[in-house]
């Protein structure tokens, strides 16, 4: 079977957390989620089993002829292979909120990292940088690191995240080259009243080597530390452009 689609590496894919990406029969629409749901049309493709043709090996035992094993779609039958699945892009039916607490119960992580606080631009910008470097990754403002959320002040209104946007996006841009990354907030789960909310910034994976004021930082497991030589030659290997083929 051919999935032709979305590749999970690509950032446009990696960190929109309210998008997931589906296959969609290209005969009658169904869309594959790939978990079964016991009603006869689970999302799973299937194979073509009334269709299959069958020989007898030497000892007398049936096999089935590669060439009559086909993969359909579970609603209308068609062949898959002859019309492959459309990658579609759907909403998520969770809410952000969910998806901020998800990633809190994880911990931290390779791609994870909590801050109890606002941190100064020199320090976000290393952060950011280190995750951009790496496989991209998540920052959450306003949770301890045992995970307890406590919020961050002065972001309850929209005022106050356009000012801090205004600064991340400025930090951002201190990188070199500009990284690409999403802001998310959400109300902190401490006390409403207090108006403090947990601030997720999700730095997309670098499609080139960033740097800050001349300094290349990556991630090490849970932590960021600058690149060593070798490191930052074995960066520049994986991350540059490819070229194109003369011939094509």
């Amino acid at each position: 079977m051919r999935l032709y689609g979305y590749d999970e590496n690509d950032p446009q894919y990696n960190y929109d957390i309210s998008h997931i990406p589906r296959w969609m029969c290209a005969e009658c629409g169904l869309i594959f989620d790939f978990k079964h749901d016991g009603n006869g049309e689970n999302g799973w493709p299937e194979y073509n089993y009334e269709a299959l043709v069958y020989h007898y090996d030497e000892n007398g035992e049936p096999v089935i002829d590669d060439d009559s094993r086909y993969i359909t779609c579970p609603r209308c039958g068609i062949n898959i292979d002859d019309k492959p699945l459309i990658p579609i892009i759907i909403s998520t039916s969770i809410t952000i909120d969910d998806i901020v607490k998800n990633i809190i119960n994880k911990g931290e992580g390779e791609d994870v990292e909590f801050k109890s606080r606002m941190i100064d631009d020199q320090q976000m910008a290393l952060s950011m940088m280190a995750f951009a470097n790496a496989n991209g990754g998540k920052i959450l403002f306003g949770v301890e690191n045992g995970g307890y959320t406590k919020g961050i002040e002065n972001i309850s209104t929209i005022e106050g995240r356009d000012k801090i946007q205004g600064k991340i996006r400025h930090i951002a841009n201190e990188i070199d080259p500009p990284i690409n990354y999403n802001i998310v907030f959400a109300p902190s789960e401490i006390s409403p009243s207090e108006d403090r909310y947990i601030m997720l910034i999700l730095i997309h994976k670098g499609r080139y080597v960033h740097s800050y004021n001349g300094t290349i930082y990556i991630r090490d497991k849970n932590q960021k530390r600058p690149a060593n030589i070798l490191e930052i030659t074995q960066l520049f290997e994986e991350r540059k452009p490819k070229s194109k083929d003369p011939d094509s």
